[in-house]
Order: C-alpha cells, then structure tokens, then sequence
C-alpha cells in the first residue's frame, strides 16, 4: 500500500469521507469508524509470499510465474493494509485473504475476465455512459466494479487519473489492496470476527451479497489459519 507504503492509499483511512460500490451494489453513504491500527505487527508480518502460494491452488505453466510475481507484488500491501485497518489476529487475516483469495482465483487475476458487458446500462453501478460496463469492469483484490464505484475510489485516494484509466485498479499493486481494504473497512467485514473466531458465512453474504464459494473461501481461510499457525475456522 506505498508510502505508510504510500501517502496515496493511506488518505481514504485518515478522511473517511465516503464508501465504496461493489459488484453487489451500491453502499449508503457516510463513513464508518476504523478500527485502531495494530500494535503489535508479529502475527500479520507472519503473512509473506510463500505462506500464501503454500496456501492457493497454484496455475500451471507461465501462468504459475504471472501468479507468484502477482503474490510477491502484493504481500508487502497486503500487510500494510491489515495493519491499518486493524486485522491484527490470524483469524482476521486469514478470514480476509481467504476472501480476497478465492475471489482473484489465487490472486492469479486482479481484472474480471469477462467482458463487463454484463455491467452495460447498469445504473445501480452508476454505469450511465456507453461502454461503462466494459471501461468500469471488476478489478482490484474484491473486483471493484462500476462508474460510480471508482469514482468513490478515485476520490477517496485523491486519483482522479483513475477514472480515464481504470485499468490501474489492477496494474497497480498499491491500489489493488487499497481498493480491497477500503471495502473491507467501510463494510465492516471485520465485524465478523470476535472471541471465538470468524465467521465466514457473514463474512461472505456481506462480500458477494450471497454465499457463491463458500466452501472455496472456508478451505482458504483454514488454509491461511494453518500458515499462521494457530486457530479453528469460524
């Protein structure tokens, strides 16, 4: 995530100002109060890039290289991201990078493969112009998705160029996560977790608005439990 790592993706944190749109839908407006930073940073420092390829079903041939560079790009945001938004226990983390995880297909792909074209015309994305579906695709670690959601985004880095070139949301490692996090933040998803663990069935309808892959993203997150080694699944 840059300059905490970056400037950049630390301002959405410092102003709150507004939510993200998802694939799902579109979020209320208003911000939410952010959880405090981690302290201690011994379990999410524990997340590197061979935990995480030790965890997700790897790709075979050039795509397995694409795959592992993405996930070495990747890890150091990740863990800034976590810090920040307060994941500081293993549950957390794996709870989120099972989420994160089975969305990106491994982190094998940051952009939807599809077309978008499904997208076209959809107002409740915001997607109002010709060719918005396709130009405001998912990207990102959580597929960010339609006009009025990296609008929000853009705003919310201080970005504006992400709106003439959406693409970034995937080249760019720094606002891959940022973009992930943020939603994670403003959604709550970490309200999912308490004494006794996480649950990944809340996590998961407030995420994909229904429960598509659970089973995918409860194997990652015990896989993810395992690596950092301590835990039940929730």
């Amino acid at each position: 995530m840059g300059r905490c790592r970056s400037l950049r993706a630390s301002r959405w944190l410092a102003g709150r100002t507004g939510r993200p749109l998802c694939a799902a839908g579109r979020l209320t407006a208003g911000g939410t109060p952010a959880r405090a930073p981690c302290d201690d940073h011994g379990v999410v420092d524990r997340l590197t890039a061979d935990l995480v390829l030790s965890v997700v079903p790897p790709r075979s041939g050039d795509a397995l290289e694409r795959q592992q560079e993405t996930i070495r790009r990747l890890v150091p945001h990740l863990r800034e991201g976590f810090a920040r938004i307060g994941a500081c226990t293993a549950p957390e983390i794996a709870l989120l990078m099972g989420q994160f995880a089975h969305e990106t297909a491994g982190f094998a792909f940051l952009e939807e493969l599809g077309s978008g074209q499904a997208y076209e015309g959809r107002r409740d994305l915001g997607n109002d112009q010709p060719g918005d579906g396709a130009r405001f695709k998912g990207r990102g670690i959580l597929l960010l998705t339609g006009r009025a959601n990296y609008r929000a985004f853009a705003q919310a880095m201080g970005r504006p160029d992400i709106m003439e070139h959406p693409g970034r949301v995937a080249a760019d490692p720094d606002l891959a996560v940022a973009a992930g996090i943020r939603y994670v933040a403003d959604r709550r998803i970490l309200d999912s977790c308490g004494a006794e663990g996480c649950d990944v069935v809340l996590a998961t309808r407030r995420i994909n608005g229904g429960l598509n892959g659970l089973e995918s993203r409860r194997r990652l997150m015990q896989g993810f439990l395992d690596g950092l080694g301590e835990g039940a699944p929730g």
